[in-house]
């Protein structure tokens, strides 16, 4: 089953094709990814937020985070075990191109970045326990259609003048965590009668999301360094590279410090559009898409810890069964190499087998290490 037939997908109006990243290309819209899903019998085995096969993971509610090559790795950690029960099961197993295995990978990233729907009953719990209801005493008058992003929009834009008004009523700071502000959300939405709004709903562009980061001079407080006085956003320590509403429910925590900060500065908050707040958030939860430089020294000792060296050469001469791989066309894109890696598992499979070779498994960083070391011996 495709995930756009998912009551929370938002997919089918999606990020624009191709979006830049300083030298690198954010990957093409996640719906293609989407179609390959299914296309390729992974719904077979695999559900996304319980939508699909009941054998695999359900993969919209595990962590695939990291970089790309991070979830590259999740997949080819399994592929032996996934090829297995393929054969039971009598299904082909699909043969990917680098493009569909970068389609799959962002696919898989941004299934995270959504939401469960949330509780309303626990939402109305909230409404009162965060004493919302003080100062909004008629939950109907919001907008039916309630999104994530209209709430968070509103929140942001009416936080300084809200904290005066708490601060004066002597009512602490609201702070949201896991899912909870979905639930207050999924309250609202039962409730709100007002017909005053045209919520936005779709995803963000993280490609405008950065341009959003820098002309609402976000990068004034948060340059890149990881200094406590300047923290950087994309540092997993400060959790931000979570679904849409956790985000900016850690941000919404953050932001009387910030209100404060910008205050001294003697600088007003920012003002965000629905469309802006869901750009800039979509920025926010790729900053960790891309690999870093890989580690050579490092990947030079996977290739022999894993015993890649085993079958394969580099730089001449015929180590075993497998090919020079700095010679490979592949070594130009560590993607097309991956590629190349699960279409040849069934064959490596047997020859490790008969060479009693442990399947390797990839921890985080290291498949880029490894794939790095590679083509930077390529011919």
């Amino acid at each position: 089953m495709r995930i756009s037939s998912v009551s929370w997908l938002l997919l089918a109006i999606l990020i624009s094709p191709v979006i830049g990243f300083g030298q690198q290309n954010f990957p093409q819209s996640p719906v293609q990814g989407d179609h390959l899903f299914s296309e390729k019998g992974c719904s077979k085995c695999h559900s996304i937020l319980g939508q699909g096969g009941r054998i695999g993971h359900d993969l919209g509610k595990i962590n695939l985070k990291g970089s790309r090559l991070d979830v590259a790795s999740a997949m080819l950690n399994n592929a032996q075990t996934m090829g297995g029960k393929m054969r039971e099961m009598k299904i082909i197993r699909p043969h990917l191109t680098g493009a569909e295995i970068e389609n799959l990978i962002a696919f898989l990233y941004y299934v995270n970045y959504f939401d469960e729907p949330g509780n309303s009953t626990r939402g109305k719990g909230l409404f009162k326990e965060r004493q919302c209801i003080r100062c909004h005493t008629d939950p109907s008058s919001f907008p039916r259609g309630m999104t994530p992003i209209y709430l968070a929009k509103t929140l942001w834009n009416h936080g300084p003048r809200m904290s005066a008004q708490m601060s004066r009523l002597g009512i602490p700071w609201p702070r949201f965590e896991g899912v909870e502000m979905m639930d207050l959300v999924a309250y609202l939405r039962e409730t709100a009668r007002s017909e005053s709004a045209t919520t936005y709903g779709v995803p963000g562009n993280p490609n405008e999301g950065r341009k959003v980061y820098r002309s609402k001079g976000c990068s004034q407080c948060h340059g890149g360094s990881n200094d406590s006085s300047q923290p950087n956003l994309a540092n997993p320590a400060l959790g931000l590279q979570v679904s849409l509403t956790q985000t900016v429910s850690r941000l919404w925590n953050h932001a009387p410090q910030m209100f404060s900060r910008l205050s001294e500065q003697g600088l007003e908050a920012p003002h965000f559009s629905e469309r802006e707040i869901a750009d800039l958030v979509a920025y926010i939860y790729f900053l960790n898409y891309f690999d870093s430089s890989p580690d050579l020294t490092a990947g030079r000792k996977l290739f022999a810890d894993k015993q890649c060296n085993t079958c394969h050469s580099l730089g001449g001469g015929i180590q075993g069964a497998g090919p020079d791989l700095s010679a490979s066309p592949k070594a130009s894109s560590s993607i097309d190499m991956v590629a190349a890696m699960w279409n040849h598992t069934p064959f490596m499979h047997s020859v490790m087998q008969e060479k009693e070779i442990p399947w390797p498994r990839f921890e985080k960083g290291e498949l880029n290490d490894l794939l790095g070391y590679i083509q930077s011996l390529k011919k």
